[in-house]
């Protein structure tokens, strides 16, 4: 692939064929705003994010038990600067356990950064997190100093969220964000704070989501077979589970 000096990149399409749960070919479309994806547990929420993070099959991954081939298949179509997914790749994908991640993710994020942009990083972070926090009805000793040794887990993801969109908007560069699983780690006292933030974030946006946490949210793909139109979810397993991906038609 020749290089390109595009400071932009967007997910377009993803095709799986027989790859993990996910059996015969299976397609998703990434709307440029914003795409909604709720899976049950087990139903491919990881399996889908690796194979966008890595832009192909991961070699762990082996073909689907119940496929009728054992052909395996994946096919990543992006526009703009591809190259900015390996090189960012810390800075497009957050799942939960990065999130969980006390203390480690914001010098991890932070070394994109040269040493002049950090100290107005930090002070973007701390912005960004006062914002999140402030629907928090409780106070925490971590709070003031933003020590995430002293912050209970929530209010530490919350902190690890907002270094993670302040040192994008850092580096100016027109990044996805994909979510595994977000909000599994956020207070529901800071879920509204959390989404307004989102919403200002001018990129492409995509969430991989468990049934309770897309709330009122617009799903666009499930992964796995809810029970009836009333959306109630039920566990499935074996062929039905990894049978699949039903497209949503949009009700605007």
């Amino acid at each position: 692939m020749e290089e390109t000096e595009l400071d932009f990149v967007r997910f377009e399409k993803l095709q799986l064929q027989n790859y993990g749960v996910f059996a015969g070919v299976q397609n998703f479309t990434f709307n440029p705003d914003r795409t909604v994806i709720v899976a049950l547990s087990g139903a491919g929420k990881t399996t889908l994010c690796r194979a966008l993070a890595y832009l192909r099959a991961a070699r762990h991954i082996l073909p689907n038990e119940h496929a009728s081939t054992a052909e395996m298949k994946v096919t990543v179509t992006t526009s703009g600067n591809r190259d900015l997914i390996r090189k960012y790749r810390r800075l497009i994908f957050l799942r939960d356990r990065d999130m969980a991640a006390c203390g480690k993710q914001a010098p991890n994020l932070m070394a994109h950064l040269d040493a002049h942009r950090r100290e107005a990083c930090q002070k973007a972070a701390a912005g960004i997190f006062a914002e999140i926090m402030e629907g928090a009805s409780y106070q925490l000793p971590g709070l003031r100093n933003l020590d995430p040794f002293r912050m209970g887990s929530s209010a530490s993801a919350c902190q690890n969220l907002a270094y993670f969109i302040a040192v994008r908007n850092a580096l100016g560069l027109d990044l996805p964000m994909v979510f595994e699983c977000p909000y599994t780690m956020i207070p529901l006292c800071s879920r509204e704070q959390v989404d307004a933030v989102l919403l200002r974030q001018r990129c492409q946006q995509i969430f991989i989501l468990k049934p309770q946490e897309c709330g009122d949210e617009p799903v666009h793909y499930r992964l796995g077979l809810p029970r009836d139109r009333a959306g109630v979810w039920h566990v499935t397993t074996g062929e039905l589970q990894n049978d699949i991906q039903k497209p949503l038609q949009d009700k605007g």
